[in-house]
């Protein structure tokens, strides 16, 4: 309270002299330029001095911040220090909260105090593994949507394509195909009535892969073109193609921040429809990632087959496609293993092998032991 008060009489004191120093440049404005209404630069400099000088003495003389007052203004009091710090409305929180649990991080609102600096590492620690589990969840009954939906389309699209044109298969796909038959039991083949087979089944199942791929293009670029006309609708600072590239940037997570969200009545639907967008991203990650690995999976099981001599007509005439599905299965515990024990394995002339009970006719071993069978018989 002593400070407060001494601080009190040191100000009242200098705008006294303020006051006096005011009156006494006006008088002399008055004398000089005698009640002239043009006054030039030297006159107003008069009045100005007075100010200058009171500054300086303000300054030397400003009491220090006491602690309540340096604690308020580290937490950010509005009271204290207004201007430091832009509080978030309830869109912004909602807003930032999303960016962070998704990864987008747009950057337009960030935290500035230690509190919630701390908060957002906790909360990102938290919610991002759960927020990625359920997008890849949603991810995955998209796609089992999308194919459930499209599928019938893709089938009839194959059967006019081969009523237009008979497929022209190639040497390797003919011994693929020669070899899968050969492996299965004898039976009638049933055909369709628009003349498919079987082996056009089994061709179709091999080109399924690149059927998702295609539908899920053509559904991600639909999907942002759709999204982006009823953004550009309701979003004030967005254009149609600022939408599109605000949706591009969202959806892959770039997340640059020069475009957000400024509509605080369709926010929930935007904040939806990037849910959803996100799902089908992720979709297209799995897939680019899948298509990776068969790619290398293809290159070790040529070399694998250069390696061990296999022939080379036995590695052309096997399925990859179809033998690296199964081994990425095996891999992720679908399957048990991609061995198949044959016939002869399980019979008697495979265990004698394996115990050692069997000889050859020729084989040393086997004339001793047929002598002295024949020399104890005799006792």
């Amino acid at each position: 309270w002593i400070e407060l008060f001494d601080r009190l009489l040191v100000l009242n004191f200098s705008a006294n002299r303020t006051r006096k120093c005011v009156l006494a440049a006006l008088q002399r404005l008055g004398a000089a330029s005698n009640c002239s209404q043009h006054l030039d630069s030297t006159h107003l400099s008069w009045l100005d001095e007075c100010y200058r000088h009171e500054d300086h003495r303000r300054i030397a003389t400003d009491a220090p911040m006491s602690d309540d007052e340096k604690k308020a203004k580290s937490k950010g009091d509005k009271s204290m220090d207004g201007k430091d710090y832009d509080y978030w409305t309830l869109m912004d929180s909602v807003l930032f909260c999303y960016t962070v649990i998704t990864t987008i991080g747009y950057g337009n609102v960030a935290p500035r105090t230690f509190n919630g600096r701390i908060f957002v590492i906790l909360y990102g620690l938290i919610g991002v593994p759960f927020t990625m589990l359920a997008i890849a969840n949603l991810g995955k009954f998209l796609a089992t949507v999308l194919k459930s939906w499209t599928r019938p389309f893709v089938k009839c699209a194959r059967r006019l394509r081969r009523r237009l044109c008979k497929p022209k298969y190639t040497t390797r796909e003919k011994q693929r195909l020669m070899e899968r038959e050969s492996r299965k039991s004898v039976k009638p083949r049933s055909n369709d009535e628009d003349g498919s087979s079987d082996t056009d089944d089994e061709l179709d199942e091999e080109e399924d892969a690149t059927s998702d791929g295609i539908v899920l293009f053509v559904s991600f670029v639909i999907y942002i073109v759709i999204g982006s006309l009823a953004i550009a609708a309701y979003e004030p600072n967005m254009g149609v193609f600022e939408a599109i590239y605000f949706n591009f940037v969202t959806l892959t997570t770039i997340g640059l921040g020069d475009l957000v969200p400024q509509s605080d009545t369709y926010l929930v639907i935007t904040l939806v429809y990037c849910t959803v967008g996100l799902a089908l991203t992720t979709i297209a990650i799995e897939i680019a990632a899948d298509t990776l690995k068969k790619i290398s999976m293809k290159a070790l099981v040529k070399n694998l087959g250069d390696q061990f001599n296999v022939p080379i007509d036995e590695i052309d005439t096997l399925n990859l496609e179809q033998f690296v599905d199964n081994a990425i299965k095996v891999q992720e515990g679908e399957l048990a293993t991609l061995r198949v024990d044959k016939t002869w394995m399980k019979s008697n002339y495979w265990q004698a092998i394996e115990s050692g009970t069997m000889h050859y006719v020729d084989d040393d071993d086997l004339v001793t032991l047929q002598s002295n069978r024949n020399y104890y018989s005799e006792f």
